[in-house]
């Protein structure tokens, strides 16, 4: 047969093959049985024609797409519907082995094994829609190597491509003063102090143009923890237009201190006298290394090779990590500025950095694990990032509120039921509130000066509603606390509002840390603010409450909580177990106050219960401590519109509308994670 892929050029220059000669003279534009019926038809119609060379080789090609049709559609048919990315990549392999030719098979053999061959997903199972999108996205930007570096092996990535790899030899040049890091420049239309007072006055974020530095000293971090063998710092020896002798820069002088104990001497770095040690070695111009001369006439550079006598390089890296970029120490400054900046894209949920993962987990678990953290995290990873670590500024202006949102009415309520609950505990029992009447002009007052703030922010026409909503809070809060009053005749409360685990203040039961002891030596602090506290009349039985305001009541039992009620659940009883052990018995009590019914409802949780699901919530905890530890903060559920409604950083989360759908195309790796995350913290296999 003639060899279908020739290239054929027409009297207008557009180059095709025979094969898509003949796929148009058949009129073929749809699937496998149009393709056979007409290719038939077509070949039909030729053969009536009078035979010739030409005619013979149109029908020969015709016969030969056929058959590739044929045959091609019924290894296409091997593909289940569903498999594991293994079984898939087994039968894609033998496709392009059968199909393509020699020189290109290899190469795209070779580009499918070191990339989806080697995922950590090889043994699950993807969908046939995800595995062909993983499949042209990895084959679709190969090209032939050429040039002696590449076909030698070398790969050229761009920084993006390049981003959270761990190479070998990592080689950082220009290192010279006044280079790297670049000084500073203030713009002299708004200085830094005016700057800055702008930021303090209007709460907002305008960048400080001498934190330059500080950003390469992030950049210079990153690059020096992505070796795993050795480290090769540069700079030149003299400036590229006047041929001055350059100086390096006082990183590197640093760097050697951090390492050494002293700082060196310029001509101690310019000759290397004093400088190498079992750590690293300095290679001037001029002298024979390893076998070879290096003529300070031609070398246009200094070398300073960090940790090649001793392939200690993570030693080297932490140590100069830590003393060389004190910065990570400090609220985490410079991963602040990057996502200030507002540079996020879908993998900015993802910390890579070994050095960065450290110092955010430090930072969330130096005041201790609450409940409301944890839930924080589940409901929205990313946002948890930017606000409770980062503590980004809200990067979008507040919308104009025309009804009061739950968070706002839930705050209202507990305030006023601390207020009002203060006096019990004064009185130790609940009956000096049977006479409400004294209370309600408190209620009422309490609730306008809490919304007083929030109508500024409200529409003229709309502030009716709002004075709807207060009137309504107020009965809901009376119904609350005639409630209480008469269920609760035989407690008395103790506490209000407490926190435990926390710093000092007067609303702190206790600053000592309450610590879980979990497998493989892992130990975390946990927190909390408990709403209520009783005892009964007798001083025998400590009763935690919880009040929760909602419009959709549910039923609160062991077996039906959620994630982070179970969580809560959890910590409370580890706290009263510490400090209120002289109790004969604890309960815990989940308190509904719904707001559509106006009706209070207690659930009843027993420490019995507890302790027996305490294995399953402890892994709960776990999946996730090693997931925050393992710097993943990604978005878990980006089809969830009503959940990102109220989020201060919806403008520029990775999964806003404007994106959403270029990312379900092209990043099914990205989307396979966010999956295996999801499961993992709410335990479902739904995508």
């Amino acid at each position: 047969a003639p060899i279908p892929y020739e290239n054929i050029i027409n009297k207008s220059g557009v180059e095709y093959t025979q094969f898509n000669k003949i796929s148009m003279q058949a009129g073929i534009i749809e699937g496998r049985e149009q393709w056979i019926e007409n290719l038939d038809n077509f070949i039909k119609t030729i053969q009536i024609t009078e035979e010739s060379p030409y005619i013979k080789r149109v029908i020969e090609t015709a016969e030969s797409l056929k058959e590739i049709v044929i045959n091609l559609s019924y290894d296409l048919g091997r593909f289940p519907p569903e498999s594991t990315l293994s079984q898939y990549l087994e039968i894609f392999i033998e496709i392009v082995k059968k199909y393509i030719s020699s020189n290109n098979e290899f190469e795209i053999v070779e580009k499918l094994d070191n990339t989806l061959g080697r995922s950590e997903f090889f043994s699950e199972k993807i969908k046939l829609s995800q595995f062909k999108r993983l499949v042209h996205k990895v084959i679709g930007g190969i090209r032939k190597k050429s040039g002696r570096f590449q076909r030698d092996g070398l790969n050229i990535l761009s920084a993006m491509e390049a981003r959270g790899m761990r190479f070998k030899v990592v080689f950082i040049p220009g290192l010279s003063e006044d280079k790297f890091p670049a000084s500073g420049k203030q713009d002299p239309l708004i200085l830094d102090f005016e700057r800055e007072k702008i930021n303090e006055v209007y709460d907002g974020y305008l960048p400080i143009k001498s934190n330059l530095p500080e950003e390469d000293l992030l950049l210079l971090s990153m690059a020096i923890d992505s070796a795993t063998d050795a480290l090769y710092f540069t700079y030149p020896r003299y400036t590229g237009i006047t041929e001055n002798e350059t100086f390096p820069s006082y990183y590197i002088a640093s760097m050697i201190q951090s390492l050494q104990g002293r700082k060196p001497s310029y001509s101690e770095l310019t000759t290397g006298e004093n400088v190498s040690d079992r750590f690293f070695e300095f290679i001037p111009c001029g002298v024979e290394y390893r076998g070879e001369f290096i003529d300070i006439e031609e070398a246009d550079r200094k070398y300073i090779t960090i940790a090649s006598r001793e392939n200690n390089i993570k030693k080297i890296s932490s140590m100069i990590s830590d003393k060389l970029f004190p910065f990570f120490r400090k609220g985490l400054n410079q991963a602040f500025y990057l996502y200030q900046d507002k540079c996020f894209n879908i993998y900015s949920g993802l910390i890579l950095n070994p050095a960065l993962k450290r110092d955010i987990w430090d930072s969330i678990s130096k005041a201790g694990l609450s409940p409301t953290l944890l839930q924080d995290y589940t409901l929205c990873p990313f946002s948890f990032l930017v606000k409770r670590v980062l503590r980004v500024k809200t990067l979008r202006e507040p919308e104009e509120r025309y009804t009061l949102d739950p968070p706002t009415i839930g705050s209202i309520i507990h305030n006023i039921l601390k207020i009002i609950y203060e006096e019990a505990i004064n009185d130790k029992e609940f009956r000096s509130l049977k006479d409400l009447s004294g209370f309600d002009d408190l209620i009422q007052r309490t609730t306008t000066d809490r919304l007083n703030v929030i109508i500024k922010t409200i529409p003229k026409d709309y502030r009716p509603f709002i004075e709807e909503e207060t009137d309504a809070l107020h009965t809901l809060i009376k119904e609350a606390i005639s409630h209480d009053i008469v269920e609760d005749s035989d407690w008395r409360p103790i506490h209000l509002e407490k926190s435990f685990g926390l710093g000092e203040g007067e609303d702190v039961i206790s600053t000592e840390p309450v610590a879980i002891e979990m497998a493989e030596g892992l130990s975390v602090n946990i927190s909390g603010k408990i709403d209520r506290i009783d005892e009964d009349i007798r001083g025998e039985v400590l009763r935690l409450i919880d009040y929760k305001v909602t419009t959709q009541p549910r039923k609160y039992d062991i077996n039906s909580l959620t994630l982070s009620n179970g969580l809560q659940v959890f910590f409370y009883t580890l706290f009263a177990s510490k400090f209120f052990s002289d109790y004969q018995r604890h309960k815990f009590e989940f308190r509904t106050i719904d707001r559509k019914s106006k009706t209070v409802k207690p659930f009843c949780i027993s420490f019995r219960d507890i302790e027996k699901s305490r294995e399953e919530i402890q892994n709960d905890l776990k999946n996730i401590i090693n997931m925050m530890k393992d710097g993943v903060f990604i978005p878990v559920n980006d089809d969830d519109k009503e959940k990102c409604r109220y989020c201060e950083y919806s403008e520029v989360c990775p999964f806003r509308d404007n994106i959403v759908n270029t990312i379900k195309k092209n990043e099914e790796i990205y989307k396979q994670i966010v999956e295996r995350v999801s499961r993992q913290i709410f335990h479902t296999t739904d995508e």
